[in-house]
């Protein structure tokens, strides 16, 4: 129940024993909340937290980031609907933080990369950050992400996130049918590109709903 909720249910059963009764509850602690922070931040590790905290407050609390920081910082989340990943501009996040910062639930897993690192998220089978050892292009910055998966990527859109000059990300849109297909060029990979292969939504919601009654999958030939 919210404050204001509780505070009504109360002044409704006093309302039996006293006249117009006044009612006010104040919260004495919050059920303690654990997020992990890791990466490039001074004080790495979990973090208890009593409240509602944002993004910003947990990296405060965690010493702040370091300067191998990179660009963005990374936010996993168990939802209901599985894992969910949240980018962060950090640039951004110093510039504007009423529009970019968000809060932090419990649970949440906080990853600060390297400078020097490349992100792949979205229908890849390891998502996750990788270093840019030497030139990779996308297709191989994929591969090394474990592959896209055929059974949920929507292949003609994927995004590259990249940062030019200290401004924001821009975004470059690829067709990677296309590259596959030899129609586009294979563009090079930069130091702390995100890349996010989107997931095609039918698709998806064909596979929840093949699990969800458990159906046996469609084996390959």
């Amino acid at each position: 129940m919210t404050l204001s909720a509780l505070e009504q249910s109360l002044r409704g059963r006093y309302d039996h024993y006293l006249h117009n009764p006044q009612v006010g509850v104040y919260v004495k602690e919050y059920r303690g909340q654990r997020v992990t922070v890791s990466g490039e931040v001074k004080t790495p590790g979990v973090i208890q937290l009593t409240g509602p905290k944002t993004l910003v407050d947990v990296l405060s609390m965690a010493g702040g980031v370091t300067e191998r920081a990179g660009s963005q910082v990374q936010i996993n989340r168990r939802g209901p609907e599985g894992r969910q990943s949240y980018i962060i501009d950090l640039q951004a996040l110093a510039r504007n933080p009423a529009l970019v910062n968000m809060p932090v639930q419990s649970g949440d897993a906080i990853y600060v990369p390297q400078s020097g690192m490349f992100f792949v998220d979205g229908a890849v089978r390891k998502p996750g950050s990788y270093p840019l050892t030497h030139t990779y292009t996308l297709t191989q910055a994929i591969a090394v992400a474990g592959g896209a998966d055929i059974v949920l990527a929507n292949m003609d859109e994927l995004a590259i996130f990249r940062h030019r000059d200290g401004a924001e990300a821009d975004k470059i849109e690829v067709n990677l049918n296309e590259i596959l297909a030899g129609k586009a060029q294979d563009p090079l990979i930069a130091p702390d590109d995100v890349i996010i292969v989107s997931m095609s939504t039918g698709k998806w919601l064909l596979q929840r709903f093949i699990g969800s009654i458990g159906l046996p999958s469609i084996p390959s030939r």
